[in-house]
């Protein structure tokens, strides 16, 4: 992990940590909800001659928490199911290796949520800015290895846990508007960036090693992924 990403998630954890533990006692309310998001995740590596190839579609639904502190900010979380991943493709001479790397992840972001006041008496617009704690449920891998266009292997990783991490941490940043349905209902539309800190990759390579590709190390990567917010606020 990045010294400098480090610096900056302890940084997040220090202002949400910080914003909590000093207006605790103003608290005003609180609201439950539940989600159900679309996501575009992307796996981006960091090693030669791996290059991303392609966004992966997935899912996301949960159950959604605000804790206000004051009328205009909260301390904003959630509890989801994520279906995320990516396409990665090495190539290198005459050999190219496609792989198509999916995750199931267990994810609590924890934010800091501004609102602005009533537009017309139905809509608030907000921010948010925070952390995403990841523990994953399921990896899977299918790879796929050619020489001059002609496939000579294919590897089907039901479990691929032995090559990808089963934790992680993302720095997660958005915005969005809560339109107010009835009196106690607020429907939540947004989006939300989240970007890994920690290489979702580990020893040894997931890669095939033989005569073909004697070579090829094990390759580092961050999952990103954008999330089109859509939930209910009670």
């Amino acid at each position: 992990m990045n010294k400098h990403k480090i610096n900056h998630f302890y940084l997040i954890i220090l202002i949400l940590i910080t914003g909590l533990s000093t207006n605790l006692v103003q608290a005003q309310d609180f609201r439950l909800g539940f989600k159900g998001n679309p996501l575009f995740s992307m796996v981006k590596p960091n090693t030669d001659y791996n290059n991303s190839a392609g966004t992966k579609i997935g899912f996301s639904y949960g159950v959604m928490f605000d804790y206000f502190l004051k009328e205009h900010y909260a301390i904003s979380t959630e509890l989801g199911i994520s279906s995320l991943g990516g396409n990665v493709e090495y190539s290198k001479s005459d050999t190219t290796i496609s792989t198509n790397l999916k995750m199931n992840y267990v994810e609590i972001p924890i934010a800091i949520k501004l609102l602005t006041e009533k537009i017309n008496n139905k809509t608030k617009i907000f921010g948010k800015f925070g952390a995403n704690i990841a523990v994953a449920t399921k990896n899977s891998a299918t790879i796929s290895y050619k020489k001059n266009g002609v496939e000579y292997a294919y590897d089907d990783m039901k479990d691929a846990s032995k090559y990808m991490q089963s934790f992680n941490i993302s720095l997660v940043m958005g915005g969005g508007v809560e339109y107010n349905l009835t009196k106690n209902l607020d429907l939540v539309l947004g989006l939300t960036y989240t970007n890994g800190f920690l290489n979702t990759m580990k020893s040894p390579s997931i890669y095939r090693l033989n005569n073909t590709n004697p070579n090829i190390k094990a390759f580092e990567a961050d999952l990103n992924y954008f999330a089109i917010n859509i939930g209910l606020l009670f």
